[in-house]
């Protein structure tokens, strides 16, 4: 506005608040000054100027107040300042309070001049009462806190500095400080600024981790990238005579017969990632051998840098105790294997000859009821001998050594189905054997297999006029699943469950013959390939056996 327009116009005119502008003068009329008054001058292109006005009354010769000079200072650039100065002073704080971690800043006097509301969670105090009271107040240890705030001071920062705080209900909570001065425009420490981490969860979780490693019988260390042990449990101190305390930060390779070889194996797992089986001797203080196998791997941080190898030792001479102890178990096994195979048999023998001798030789004498209850006994005699046979075949399934080769399943299946076909009597069935993959197992005991479901599905169809017996296989996620199918009996899925148990049948014996230990011997071998069996049937609708083999199996 020119200086002429300006010149008895109303003062509060210019400005975005005319009312406050009046206001103003109005109090330096009164008051005789004002001090700092702030305005904004409007500009008539629409501008605005912020201004702290510093204003006082002139007198007349007389003394009578002729009017105030009033003075303005533009203060636009400092209050867009403050404003920023303020804006940061709140995001700061917002960033303090989203913490879940109590931040606390201290006073060179190791009064609190500041809390997050993590803090007030934590100690259970609220944060006008924490507020210029002393730091080392809410510890178990007051004394420890009170030297951590003083080594920040004096040091500038703490790592990790281990603390418990103590709430006010008297729960305690493990934390570890990480601290630092704070200084102010001229480098001037103002206080430490602290930020604590609950590790409560994370020590539970050490000492979990701790008692596993404890619990093994076997010898366990860490061992660091240049061979210095770094962690042992108590079957190491055992087996060496070494204390845990001295056994840390020795040499790996020190508590062996053969410390080069125990070098270059430990090199081997930081150069490969692992070692499985490797043999060493630990030699004890009091200067015993003991032959371990190491199995070992590295172990990495979060970024998948590597820190170190974890290695445990299997005692081998435990190994060969167990093996000796099976071995001497088998011959026990087999010893009762010959005792039942022949003194069992014997009188099972004799019981048979014998009632066949007295009905030959004496029919004369025996009236019906007498041959039907000595037909009884030789039936119950030859279903025993049969029984004896079927438990022999099972007690050898768990001691044979398995000889896997690749078997064409079809040529075996045929095979077996032709020996089946010329016991039976003659019956017609529709036989049917789709294309099947190849397999690597035992050609012996998978022939058993076979044998078995063929010999079932025969059995439960004998009553069928049209039996219908199908074997082939289906891809199912990947896997060969093999199947038998028939349209016999059936059974009730109720009790599926007890199918592949040793004496277990589902049909009485006047309907179909049977020792209860067919599918028991199917289901052992068929496991001890690694694989499963499963059965699924409807009552007269017939019934279908499965069996899965492992990805390694098939060829």
């Amino acid at each position: 506005m020119p200086r002429k327009k300006l010149i008895d116009s109303d003062f509060s005119s210019y400005f975005s608040d005319p009312e406050e502008a009046r206001l103003g003068y109005e109090q330096a009329f009164k008051e005789g000054s004002v001090k700092d008054y702030p305005l904004a001058i409007l500009h008539v292109s629409g501008g605005v100027t912020h201004v702290l006005y510093n204003a006082t009354v002139y007198r007349g010769a007389d003394g009578k107040v002729l009017g105030v000079f009033a003075a303005a200072r533009d203060v636009t650039e400092r209050k867009k300042v403050e404003d920023q100065l303020h804006a940061t002073s709140a995001y700061a704080r917002s960033l303090i309070e989203a913490s879940l971690d109590p931040l606390v800043t201290i006073s060179p006097e190791g009064k609190i001049t500041d809390v997050n509301h993590s803090t007030e969670l934590i100690t259970g105090v609220s944060r006008e009462w924490l507020i210029g009271t002393d730091f080392s107040n809410y510890f178990m240890e007051p004394r420890k806190a009170r030297e951590g705030y003083r080594k920040a001071f004096k040091e500038g920062y703490v790592k990790d500095f281990p603390l418990a705080i103590r709430h006010s209900s008297g729960r305690i909570t493990d934390v570890l400080y990480n601290a630092t001065v704070y200084r102010d425009a001229v480098g001037k420490v103002r206080g430490v600024f602290a930020a604590a981490r609950d590790v409560t969860e994370s020590r539970k979780a050490s000492q979990y981790a701790r008692s596993l490693i404890e619990a093994s019988l076997d010898p366990l260390v860490t061992i660091s990238p240049d061979g210095k042990i770094t962690d042992v449990n108590e079957a190491t101190v055992r087996v060496t005579g070494v204390p845990r305390q001295q056994l840390i930060g020795a040499d790996f390779s020190n508590y062996f017969s053969e410390p080069e070889k125990a070098r270059e194996g430990y090199q081997r797992v930081f150069k490969e990632g692992f070692v499985k089986d490797y043999p060493l001797s630990i030699r004890s203080t009091g200067g015993t051998l003991t032959d371990v196998l190491y199995n070992a791997s590295v172990y990495r941080d979060d970024k998948g840098n590597v820190l170190g190898v974890f290695a445990a030792a299997r005692d081998v001479n435990v190994q060969r105790k167990a093996s000796q102890q099976l071995e001497a178990s088998n011959k026990e096994l087999e010893a009762f294997t010959y005792s039942v195979s022949h003194d069992l048999r014997t009188p099972l023998r004799a019981i048979d000859s014998f009632s066949k001798i007295l009905v030959d030789e004496n029919s004369e004498n025996l009236d019906n009821e007498g041959k039907r209850i000595i037909s009884i006994i030789r039936k119950n005699a030859q279903q025993m001998g049969k029984l004896i046979d079927d438990l022999l075949a099972l007690s050898r399934l768990g001691r044979t050594e398995m000889k896997i080769q690749d078997i064409e399943m079809e040529d075996m299946i045929n095979d077996v189905y032709k020996e089946l076909k010329q016991n039976s009597s003659g019956r017609e069935v529709k036989f049917t054997v789709h294309k099947l993959p190849s397999v690597r197992v035992d050609p012996n005991l998978f022939r058993q297999v076979w044998t078995n479901l063929l010999s079932n599905a025969l059995k439960f169809t004998s009553k069928k006029d049209h039996a219908r017996i199908e074997v082939g296989s289906i891809r199912d996620k990947g896997q060969n699943v093999f199947y038998v199918k028939d349209n016999g009996v059936g059974f009730s899925m109720e009790y599926a469950n007890k199918l592949f148990q040793v004496f277990e049948r589902l049909h009485i014996d006047e309907e179909y013959e049977g020792s209860g230990v067919g599918l028991a011997i199917v289901h052992r071998i068929v496991t001890r390939h690694g694989g499963k069996v499963w059965a699924e049937a409807k009552i007269d609708e017939g019934a279908t056996f499965y069996f899965e083999l492992p990805p390694e199996r098939n060829s």
